[in-house]
């Protein structure tokens, strides 16, 4: 087992955004030890909603294994129906989840606390949308 999240991703646009993952590194996934980082493959997020509705989805970093020395990541795409992309990278060590890839488009809102963090990603909107 590793350290998880709760993940949500906000889209406070007038605009739908679809979500994708790729990038995939030393994550569980399809419900392996609950965490399911490819909920947020191929969402439609609509404007003023979340994803997912009401709550959050847990995500969790994979530390045994082949993976014992490895951080574990992946990343998020954000696509605007207009072609509009941002990508996020997340990566978890040590306990510790992190994001590169944040704009004055997308903000991130990472908790690290505790047995389990909180990532909340909010979409703004751009000027190009």
């Amino acid at each position: 087992m590793g350290y998880g999240a709760n993940m949500t991703v906000t889209n406070r646009s007038t605009s739908i955004v679809t979500t994708g993952v790729s990038s995939q590194t030393c994550m569980y996934d399809n419900g392996d030890d609950g965490s399911n980082v490819s909920f947020f493959n191929n969402i439609a997020i609509l404007p003023n909603s979340s994803a997912p509705s009401g709550g959050s989805q847990y995500i969790e970093a994979k530390s045994s294994g082949s993976c014992a020395f490895e951080a574990s990541s992946f990343t998020l795409i954000l696509n605007v129906m207009n072609g509009y992309q941002e990508e996020l990278n997340f990566k978890e060590s040590n306990n510790n989840w992190s994001c590169q890839g944040e704009s004055q488009n997308v903000k991130v809102n990472i908790e690290n606390n505790g047995g389990r963090a909180s990532i909340d990603v909010t979409f703004l909107g751009a000027a190009t949308v």
